[in-house]
């Protein structure tokens, strides 16, 4: 501001300045000329008096003003420079009576600065006066500030700022909607924003910021289903995102038509296979839809993997079966895994009635391990629950050895009590080989009174 204020009294002082210098070149000028006139004037009376033989008539010329001579072929006057006119002598310019050295129409100017400086404004400094060659205010050496100065004058702006500042605005308060049922109550002086809150509409228009509710169209729902694993889905509507859970519909294999999901549940199935005049039944949890494998095993291998196992005693099979159970992917199922167990049934296992030894049930891993298993008799029949499927073999153990032959070896020998007149009626051999199609050859001794 106070850079502003400083080249306006500037500017100002060099146009006064200017008016001076023109109007002080003007009257000049004119004085010239008049001067230039009076004297042509009195020479033309003169010669025409001698002329004349001194007549004594006096011609009166009006003279024409003199034109104003171009800039160019005058040089530039100094006012100083001009030379005061004698008093008395005609000069053409009427002068003060008090000071006779001044004209007149200087004194009477409306250019003197003295008489006719602007209200408000600063007087022109006299040196812009008399140096008409200074043309720019701006060009004028400013004297330099102090720190001190400068230091007050930042203050003095930072006051006016804070001042400024701390004028209380009269909100003019106004609502601008924000597109999404809500508004902002703001200043529109300042822009002070007051806060944000829900519109209230009515008949769908917001009766402060005029915001519009856009009519909501019904969806065409376009649906996809999830499966959860557990029999349920979720169907989500891919355009809307709406969704709900519900429970799967079956076909008759248990999928599901719309989501795909399998029921592997487990639930109640029984399964039964005859082999030999046995009737093997598997019953109990299994995964819905599951299958039962059920083959016959060969019972000669049976009792060699047992037998070389036992501790005591020689193992008879009767029946052998390798049994497993499958789900609809074709996995393997363990009823061990869902801490479950299903019942298996050997009937009609003709050996049982007439065995008076003990009647025992084998689980045969496929690593050749053997486990025990218990089991319960009843006719013909045997009972026992598996938890974990493979070979289970069925049959008894009794107390005589068992012997795995060489090609050629004594492999047993009978004596009789030294009672006398004891009799050997017959004897029994129970052999099991591995190749039935190989040939055997078997001889026995008997000896009487033998004294070695």
């Amino acid at each position: 501001m106070n850079n502003r204020v400083n080249f306006f009294k500037r500017l100002t002082a060099f146009l006064l300045a200017m008016l001076l210098v023109t109007t002080m070149m003007g009257d000049d000028f004119a004085s010239l000329a008049d001067e230039d006139v009076e004297s042509s004037t009195e020479v033309s009376e003169e010669s025409a008096a001698s002329d004349d033989g001194g007549a004594a008539e006096s011609v009166s010329f009006e003279s024409e003003p003199a034109a104003d001579p171009e800039p160019a072929d005058e040089p530039e006057p100094v006012v100083d420079a001009e030379p005061a006119a004698e008093p008395g002598e005609e000069t053409g310019v009427s002068q003060d009576p008090v000071n006779p050295e001044i004209p007149a129409d200087v004194v009477d100017s409306p250019t003197d600065t003295t008489e006719d400086t602007v209200e408000g404004q600063t007087p022109v400094d006299p040196e812009i006066i008399d140096n008409p060659e200074v043309v720019n205010p701006e060009e004028v050496e400013q004297p330099e500030l102090t720190e001190e100065e400068k230091k007050a004058l930042e203050e003095k702006e930072l006051l006016e700022k804070l001042e400024e500042e701390e004028k209380e605005c009269d909100h003019r308060w106004v609502y601008v909607s924000n597109n999404d049922g809500t508004h902002t109550v703001k200043c529109e002086e300042c822009g002070e924003e007051d806060r944000t809150e829900d519109c209230e509409f009515e008949e769908g228009v917001c009766i402060h910021c005029g915001y519009k509710l856009l009519e909501e169209k019904e969806c065409e729902h376009e649906y996809e289903y999830v499966s959860n694993d557990d029999g349920t889905h979720t169907k989500r509507c891919i355009k809307c995102g709406e969704e709900v859970i519900e429970d799967c519909e079956f076909d008759e294999d248990w999928v599901c038509k719309y989501c795909g999901y399998e029921d592997m549940s487990l639930t109640y199935q029984s399964v039964s296979k005859t082999i030999h005049g046995v009737k093997v039944t598997v019953s109990g949890e299994m995964p819905r839809n599951s299958r039962v494998t059920i083959y016959t095993k060969s019972l000669n291998k049976i009792n060699d993997i047992v037998n070389e196992q036992l501790e005591e005693g020689t193992f008879t099979a009767f029946e052998a079966f390798d049994i497993n159970i499958y789900d609809r992917h074709g996995d393997k199922y363990q009823p061990a895994e869902d801490d479950n167990t299903v019942e298996v049934t050997f009937e009609g296992v003709e050996e049982l009635p007439d065995t008076k030894e003990e009647i025992v049930v084998y689980r045969i891993e496929d690593d050749d391990s053997i486990t025990e298993i218990n089991a319960s008799t009843s006719g013909e029949d045997v009972h026992f629950e598996a938890e974990h499927f493979t070979v289970y073999a069925t049959g008894s153990i009794t107390n005589a050895t068992y012997l795995e032959l060489a090609s050629y070896e004594y492999f047993g020998t009978y004596m009789t009590p030294t009672v006398p007149y004891t009799k050997v009626l017959n004897a029994t051999f129970e052999v099991y080989v591995d190749d039935t199609e190989e040939e055997y050859n078997f001889n026995a001794y008997v000896y009487k009174n033998p004294t070695t």
